[in-house]
């Protein structure tokens, strides 16, 4: 019973400072949203009970309860009206919860007076009926006050002990019967509102936990992406410097390095600072997308153009490892609105990963096709081994790698199909991957029919769309 007595009378005993103070002001928006269901319920209730019990005797009674619960009303949905475009306050004073009391305690003294007043007045079914009014408002009362517990049981125990005395009085002979089956009811609805506090306490406090988490969250990944670009300048200048003395040698520009397997040695070093150049700029192009820097600049690019720089980057790479490689579309000429270096890049990342997991001897394909609905379609094939459904969904998260190493010729930072699918989002497109294990992968990026703008030879667009 004194836990029972502390639920309802101190409202959150379990609440750090940081929730007691959330947990206030949702009480108190709680409980100006709700004025409007309540005013509502004081203008309709007061004139059903009046025209349900008018006698020319009771006239100077109905009357004027009658205007002042039209006064609760107004009062109620005034309220509502002036606080509800104001903004969430960030705190709340404890008068606010007593000036609620207050108030509930007055509106149970006007529905306890109306059955103080007419039950010696009107007939037994009358009386029921008075008494039954009133007690169900005070539990629709208690419902919308429940953010306010202690204000929402003074309506509900102000309102039904009149009612009890009363029909104690008028009706002696089921007094005692009377009064037995109020003390469970009356416990009944204690325990009501409780439950029902604790459960919007416990809710209002998740919240605010839900909320801490999410914005520490959004602060670790702030300084995750401002950590890895800061890091990521910081070893790309030492790696340019390696790189460019590296290619020198190698290209023995101020004569000859000596032993040739020196020469050898350098290449190496070339090779893996470009590699790891490589990797560093996925993951600062990552972070940029993260923190939501990364700028687009959009221009009119030929397909034609798209296609020619990857044939060039691919094409000696392709037959280095026995890969055939092939370029195939009708639509060359045409000219799509986008950002030339974004979309080359996911172009390369989707190659490279078709290179990368293709066995000597198989085959990668670059088709691009114009469909009215799916716009522009690059999609790239190989018959590579493929990737089962949990390798997929690992290769689109972030630093996910696959870890095909029988077929792999390189391995990287597992960062280009999600970096591919942010760059294709920029632009309003999609990146679709179909992979089946055994028997390859096919990415399609869509490019939306928005960004196709001509042709360079001013062809017929609707007649490519249809040959497409």
């Amino acid at each position: 019973m004194r836990q029972l007595l502390n639920t309802l009378w101190d409202d959150g005993p379990n609440l750090t400072p940081e929730m007691r103070k959330e947990f206030d002001v949702e009480r108190v928006m709680r409980l100006n949203r709700n004025q409007l269901f309540g005013g509502v319920a004081f203008c309709i209730n007061p004139i059903a009970v009046c025209i349900g019990l008018w006698q020319d005797q009771l006239a100077l009674i109905l009357l004027p309860w009658c205007l002042i619960g039209q006064l609760f009303a107004y009062v109620q949905i005034y309220g509502w009206w002036r606080n509800r475009s104001r903004p969430r306050p960030t705190s709340v004073s404890g008068r606010i919860f007593k000036k609620a009391a207050v108030l509930a305690s007055l509106a149970g003294v006007y529905w306890g007076a109306i059955i103080a007043l007419c039950v010696p007045l009107v007939t037994p079914q009358e009386s029921v009926a008075v008494v039954l009014t009133s007690f169900g408002t005070s539990i629709v009362a208690a419902a919308l006050m429940n953010p306010a517990p202690a204000a929402a049981f003074l309506f509900f125990i102000v309102t039904m002990l009149p009612g009890l005395v009363m029909l104690s009085w008028q009706y002696p002979e089921i007094a005692l019967a009377l009064n037995c089956l109020a003390v469970p009811y009356i416990a009944f609805v204690w325990m009501m509102i409780i439950i029902g506090h604790r459960d919007f306490r416990f809710l209002i406090a998740k919240q605010v936990e839900n909320r801490q988490l999410a914005l520490e969250s959004s602060n670790a990944s702030d300084a995750k992406s401002r950590f890895i670009a800061n890091m990521s300048h910081e070893l790309r200048t030492p790696l340019n410097a390696i790189i460019g003395f590296a290619d020198m040698m190698q290209a023995e520009t101020f004569g000859p390095v000596g032993h040739r397997k020196y020469v050898e040695y350098v290449g190496a070093i070339s090779e893996s600072g470009n590699h790891l150049m490589a990797i560093i700029n996925d993951v600062l192009d990552i972070s940029r997308i993260d923190a939501g820097s990364e700028e687009i600049r959009e221009s009119d690019v030929a397909v034609g153009t798209l296609l020619g720089r990857c044939k060039l980057l691919f094409a000696e790479r392709a037959a280095r490892s026995g890969i055939h490689f092939s370029t195939e579309s009708a639509f060359e000429h045409l000219v799509v609105h986008v950002d030339e270096r974004l979309t080359i890049q996911i172009l390369i990342n989707l190659l490279s990963n078709a290179m990368q997991h293709t066995p000597d001897g198989g085959t990668v394909s670059l088709t691009v096709s114009l469909r009215p609905r799916d716009g522009v379609m690059f999609t790239i094939r190989d018959n590579g081994r493929g990737m089962t459904p949990e390798q997929l969904a690992r290769a689109r998260e972030p630093f996910g790698s696959i870890g095909n190493s029988w077929v792999s010729r390189g391995d990287g930072a597992g960062l280009g199909l999600p970096i591919s699918h942010r760059f294709a989002s920029l632009h309003g497109g999609q990146l679709e991957v179909d992979s089946e294990f055994g028997n390859g992968t096919k990415c399609i990026l869509r490019i939306p029919i928005s960004r196709v703008r001509a042709t360079v030879e001013d062809h017929d667009l609707n007649a490519l769309m249809a040959a497409g």
